[in-house]
């Protein structure tokens, strides 16, 4: 149980953090996000960053009963194919990314980071 109040309080601040970011500054989050899907190299060390951390969690939280816990398994495998497709077909992976990031889409974004923050939030430092 361990291992999933480390992973749940490292989603709830990372989501909360981001989340908030883009709602206080969007106009930096929607140039810099922008910028950043047309780099070659952001794609391909995403990718492996990805794998890394999606590798961690598949083998380390390995919850599959029917609570809450599961959804942090789901996150690890979600990381891990993600991780194997940037690497594998970095194009088709890259307009994917942009057609879901679109700059018009950063609030809805941004809201559904901070309740996901709020959600691993409470599981991880309340719970």
């Amino acid at each position: 149980m361990e291992t999933t109040i480390i992973i749940t309080r490292i989603f709830a601040t990372v989501y909360v953090a981001f989340g908030l970011g883009m709602l206080i500054s969007p106009n930096f989050y929607k140039e810099e996000i922008g910028k950043l899907l047309v780099t070659p190299s952001f794609i391909f060390l995403s990718g492996f960053l990805a794998i890394i951390f999606g590798v961690l969690i598949v083998t380390t939280h390995h919850y599959w009963e029917n609570d809450w816990r599961m959804i942090i398994s789901i996150f690890g495998w979600i990381a891990l194919i993600k991780g194997v497709l940037l690497i594998i077909a970095p194009e088709q992976a890259q307009g994917f990314r942009y057609s879901l990031l679109k700059p018009e889409n950063t609030k809805i974004i941004a809201y559904l980071l901070l309740a996901l923050g709020v959600l691993f939030g409470y599981f991880g430092f309340i719970h």
